[in-house]
């Protein structure tokens, strides 16, 4: 038993397994502390507050790693490169990119695609990429987009670009927290699209992962509430 006052954790469990018959049980115990994220619960609602929750609705997971292999990655792009900043893995890193491998230095790497294409919601172009540390392998993508202000506008890649969106409240009718399954995610955001919207203001909540990609593959940008 480990209590954990934070939303994301990893925890080495290697001690505790035995060759078969491993079962992993999360508890999660919502005292609505104040002090903790707590989004739009309420003991008493009323108004923009809801009724208090139950269930794990982020990703849980497990999995064997090896002593070599990548803990975290994070990728801040230009309109022209990438930089690819590497948490943990061997010191004999490489990134595998339009068929190339680029050595890893300093536990980073810089990527330029030739003919760099732009990700907007009308044309949004995703680059794949594969990380190699040993005998562990890491899969992920990169756009080349810029979000910034300037005054009164809000630019995209450099431009002033008009954001349509509309207010997420993240709230499902086959799941509440969660829809039903993936295809959920996607439905409402290509449907938003079809609608001629073009981003969604996510509301105090923070969905999981795969929400993201789906709009990042899609087209649709999100303005990111904080979390009460």
């Amino acid at each position: 038993h480990r209590k954990v006052n934070t939303p994301t954790i990893a925890i080495d469990v290697t001690d505790y397994c035995v060759n078969s018959g491993n079962v992993i049980t999360v508890e999660v115990r919502d005292a609505l502390d104040l002090e903790l994220p707590y989004g739009k619960q309420r003991k008493k609602r009323g108004g923009m507050w809801y009724t208090p929750v139950s269930g794990i609705w982020q990703t849980v997971w497990m999995e064997s790693v090896t002593n070599d292999s990548i803990e975290d990655i994070k990728i801040t792009p230009s309109l022209t490169e990438v930089l690819i900043e590497i948490k943990g893995g061997s010191p004999l890193k490489t990134v595998v990119f339009d068929g190339r491998e680029i050595p890893v230095l300093d536990n980073s790497v810089k990527i330029a695609p030739e003919n760099p294409i732009e990700w907007t919601p009308e044309n949004p172009k995703l680059y794949d990429f594969e990380i190699i540390s040993g005998e562990d392998r890491v899969k992920s993508y990169f756009a080349l987009r810029t979000v910034s202000v300037d005054g009164n506008s809000i630019l995209l890649n450099g431009k002033p670009y008009f954001f349509n969106g509309l207010l997420d409240q993240g709230y499902f009718s086959d799941g509440i927290f969660l829809p039903a399954t993936p295809a959920g995610f996607e439905y409402d955001i290509l449907t938003m699209k079809k609608l001629g919207f073009n981003m969604l203001r996510k509301h105090i909540k923070i969905e999981p992962m795969l929400f993201y990609y789906f709009c990042d593959k899609y087209g649709m940008v999100v303005f990111q509430d904080f979390v009460n």
